[in-house]
């Protein structure tokens, strides 16, 4: 008697930790995050053979949830990436904000604590700035729009904190103007992933 009524004990216990992270997931439509990413570049150009260096960074990103299944997410992150040439060698450093827009679809069943997700968007890439040969050569990098594929997961620890893993592949191309030599002009483009893993607080 004293085993079955444990038992019973487990399973309600069980039974009422999720629906609670149900319901708060119905109740704060809000997943704001404090991320820590690794950008993997692979860059390439015609005239100058630009590369650009590896960076880990931290981000913000949040998810509003339309529904327990669709959300919307916006990730924001500072990052300052050591361009190359296979030409002219290192030539400084130039300051990139790249905003990341991506629809997403969780799946499995809103009560679960494990919930993956796939994702799809856009990202508006803003070059400013920089430094070394960059600035010595009047080097200007147009902002540019690209285009995102998102796949990661969610786990809710409870109801109020989830930790986050995911991966986002990212293309782009962008025109480079060389002020001091127009005839070095080139197009970057670029192709990498973005790895990222944070802690959640559903608001």
């Amino acid at each position: 008697m004293q085993m079955q009524s444990m038992l019973a004990a487990a399973a309600l216990l069980a039974a009422g930790i999720q629906p609670g992270i149900a319901q708060a997931q119905e109740d704060s439509r809000w997943l704001v995050r404090t991320t820590a990413i690794t950008v993997l570049a692979d860059a390439s150009s015609d005239v100058l053979d630009l590369s650009v260096d590896d960076q880990t960074t931290l981000a913000i990103d949040a998810t509003y949830f339309a529904t327990p299944t669709l959300g919307i997410n916006v990730l924001a992150a500072f990052m300052q990436p050591e361009v190359k040439s296979g030409v002219a060698g290192p030539l400084g450093s130039v300051g990139l904000v790249p905003p990341i827009v991506t629809a997403q679809l969780h799946l499995g069943r809103a009560q679960s604590a494990f919930r993956p997700y796939v994702g799809a968007g856009f990202n508006y890439n803003i070059f400013h700035g920089g430094s070394g040969q960059l600035e010595a050569l009047d080097v200007d990098v147009d902002d540019s729009i690209g285009f995102v594929l998102q796949i990661g997961a969610n786990y809710h620890i409870n109801d109020n904190v989830s930790i986050n893993a995911d991966i986002r592949y990212l293309r782009f191309n962008a025109d480079v103007t060389v002020g001091a030599n127009p005839a070095l002009n080139d197009k970057l483009e670029f192709e990498g992933f973005i790895l990222g893993a944070g802690l959640g607080f559903w608001l």
